[in-house]
């Protein structure tokens, strides 16, 4: 889906974000740099403090332990994201470096505490640093609250108000207790009626491989030979619509007799028989 360079600031980017607020990462990464060297330059000539007073005496071999798994891990992930198609690098899966990335930056922080003390100007140093942390924390905090309150008040995946509600269920019940029981199930998000129906689901017929444009299949192949059950359902909910590696409904009317049994706001429900040739 992206390239080498766009999967590195996809990276860069979304790990940002874990400390600071999305409108300044939005922008370009190499601004926030050279406003951080701009930064430390001025501090160096304002105090005259030599790049001496900076170095840190931290536990190294720790560092160099963290530093390799957050450096291998991430470059895996790159490497496999330029060279198959799947998910946006987004905090999902860059989840498994954040406590090294943590364990990280507490150590430092923590032998930067006890450098500063051996600064000029020590108080005002002290100030900055403790200023920096409730700024770095605030983003982390605020995030935690909201996504807690999220939990408490509208739940989350298919137990969320979005999914979990009147019409979802009452879409749901005609394959329960319609006329036609004990069809195959197809649908765009097979989850989601296997969570409420407890029944095994199928995907509806895949147009490429995930978020490739790689064709998985061609659409006239399907023709007499989809559903291979000769009669199914498909459940099509319209919030699952997003995912494009999937024919839609209109195009699988070309290849197959279906017809609404049932519809609301949340879907559709169809009864799809193979076309015989």
């Amino acid at each position: 889906m992206h390239s080498f360079l766009t999967n590195i600031y996809l990276t860069i980017q979304n790990i940002l974000l874990w400390h600071i607020p999305g409108y300044f990462v939005r922008q370009k990464i190499y601004l926030i740099i050279i406003v951080l060297i701009i930064i430390l330059l001025s501090v160096l000539l304002l105090k005259k403090i030599t790049s001496r007073d900076l170095f840190l005496t931290v536990d190294k071999k720790v560092l160099v332990i963290l530093s390799l798994f957050i450096t291998n891990y991430l470059l895996l992930l790159i490497l496999i994201s330029t060279s198959k198609a799947h998910d946006d690098i987004e905090s999902r899966l860059l989840s498994p470096i954040y406590i090294p990335i943590i364990f990280s930056l507490l150590i430092i922080l923590k032998e930067f505490i006890n450098r500063i003390s051996y600064f000029r100007q020590y108080k005002l140093f002290r100030i900055a640093f403790y200023l920096f942390l409730i700024l770095v924390m605030a983003k982390p905090l605020s995030s935690t609250i909201d996504t807690m309150n999220n939990h408490i008040n509208r739940g989350k995946g298919y137990s969320s108000i979005s999914w979990k509600n009147y019409d979802t269920i009452e879409l749901l019940k005609y394959i329960q207790y319609g006329p036609i029981k004990d069809l195959a199930i197809y649908s765009n998000d097979p989850f989601a009626v296997y969570y409420f129906l407890n029944i095994p689901v199928k995907w509806s017929p895949l147009k490429t491989y995930y978020n490739s444009d790689k064709i998985f299949s061609q659409l006239s192949d399907l023709n007499g030979e989809w559903p291979t059950e000769n009669n199914a359902y498909l459940v099509w909910f319209k919030q699952a619509e997003y995912r494009k590696f999937l024919y839609t409904p209109k195009e699988l009317m070309s290849i197959s007799d279906m017809n609404i049994t049932d519809s609301n706001k949340k879907g559709t429900i169809y009864l799809v028989k193979i076309k015989i040739q």
